[in-house]
């Protein structure tokens, strides 16, 4: 379960793009925060993506990856360009192929590593859908098998690129958008594969040209209903609507519950910041990302850790040296034990072993923490100074985050009363018991 949300430069208060996601996958799947350097190969180079073996470009651009740490791709993230994109997954009436394919992760990745533009990207990943398929096995403790749609932007325009199987939809984005886990594009498209709705038609989904909609052509009901996609939306949207939008109304909409909820003590599917729990088929949000996106110039916000409503979004730039926010490559390794180092956090709360005094001037704290980093950034999104002097504020953030932190979880008591009721208690004892194993994948 994800969400992902965009909004145009008409709807922003300084007319930049702002792109937004919420990653939610298993409560104990790590989440890295990688940083990719462009690079050039020889013309027989292949590159092995989750399930399979692909031809490699000659070239390859520079990216920031949010990615699952046994998947290849990336949930979401940006490129040297400017493009940013990030996928959710969707529940559809097409077959899934459970093994091979690339998976909606592995096509954001190649996507940003081989396109100049939002455009380009779309193109791209209707190409290699067509080439090699969607499929694999993407749970990271469980079985999960899903289509996949996307939410593709530059700093000049957006687009929505949703899937089922070999079929597709496209529409480009007008003003603010979101997108769930549900397949939104109904018969308001601006592009679709050329056999989707004679196959819907010879298949009695829909009546006529005029009675399509690809959303509810393809569409599984039961799936999708469960997964609540359509509650989020409306969440996010609403946020959205206001316009005048700031990175600050981004990150609230990641951060954002339903009234009605008990996040902490029950978990479920309804909230953007979503949360897991005994509530069957709950993910919980395991990294975010905001990003400022302007023309030659980009500002990403990255938690590289689990729970936005509690987690401190950093500033980072595409020309900055890595940090142990943002890892090289090859550390990997590193990347991952810097996720789980964060999730202490997470979990002390969850075990009540954080005091409510203690939690409530960690959140002050980290308020403050965050107007001062988006004051920063603010000029520095006017100024434009090269990597040199970005790197050092970067990496200031980033102290300052684990300061706040380590001085949080030395207040914690030994033991404490765990949130929710039994169910709840219970399956996040069985979490924190396996917390930290590594699947065959990892390294």
């Amino acid at each position: 379960m994800c969400d992902t949300l965009v909004a145009l430069g008409s709807h922003t208060q300084d007319g930049s793009i702002l792109f937004a996601k919420n990653s939610d996958r298993s409560p104990n799947e790590p989440q890295q925060v990688i940083r990719t350097f462009a690079v050039d190969y020889p013309e027989d180079a292949t590159v092995q993506c989750t399930y399979m073996t692909i031809a490699q470009a000659a070239h390859t651009n520079a990216c920031l990856l949010c990615k699952p740490s046994w998947i290849w791709g990336a949930e979401m993230g940006a490129n040297e360009y400017g493009v940013h994109i990030g996928n959710e997954a969707v529940f559809t009436r097409e077959p899934i192929k459970k093994d091979s394919g690339l998976t909606g992760m592995d096509l954001v990745r190649l996507a940003l590593e081989r396109c100049a533009t939002a455009r380009d990207a779309v193109d791209y990943i209707i190409s290699m859908l067509i080439r090699y398929g969607q499929g694999g096995d993407c749970g990271y403790d469980k079985p999960f098998y899903y289509h996949n749609s996307f939410l593709i932007t530059d700093a000049h325009e957006a687009f929505v690129l949703e899937t089922a199987g070999e079929f597709w939809a496209m529409k480009q984005v007008r003003s603010v958008y979101t997108i769930s886990n549900c397949l939104t594009i109904e018969n308001d498209f601006d592009d679709i594969h050329a056999g989707a709705i004679e196959y819907c038609i010879q298949n009695r989904r829909c009546k006529s040209r005029a009675d399509f909609s690809f959303a509810k052509c393809f569409s599984d009901p039961l799936r999708t209903r469960f997964a609540q996609a359509q509650v989020r939306r409306a969440q996010s949207m609403e946020i959205l609507a206001t316009g005048n939008l700031t990175t600050r109304d981004m990150i609230k909409a990641l951060r954002s519950h339903r009234e009605t909820s008990s996040p902490f003590g029950r978990g479920g599917c309804g909230d953007v910041c979503m949360h897991a729990g005994a509530h069957i088929g709950a993910s919980h949000t395991t990294g975010s990302m905001v990003s400022r996106i302007s023309p030659g110039f980009s500002t990403e916000y990255v938690t590289g850790m689990s729970t936005p409503c509690i987690a401190i979004f950093k500033p980072y730039w595409m020309t900055a040296q890595t940090t142990q926010l943002v890892f090289p490559l090859y550390a990997a390794r590193a990347s991952r034990e810097a996720w789980l180092w964060r999730e202490q956090l997470h979990r002390a709360y969850l075990q009540g072993r954080i005091p409510e005094d203690v939690m409530e001037d960690y959140l002050r704290k980290r308020d403050a923490l965050e107007d001062r980093f988006f004051m920063q950034t603010e000029q520095l999104h006017i100024s434009r100074p090269p990597g040199a002097v970005l790197s050092p504020i970067a990496k200031s953030a980033l102290d300052a985050e684990v300061a706040l932190i380590e001085e949080t979880l030395s207040k914690c008591t030994e033991k404490g009363r765990p949130m929710g009721g039994f169910l709840h208690r219970n399956y996040w004892r069985k979490k924190d018991a396996v917390l930290g194993q590594k699947r065959p994948e990892e390294k």
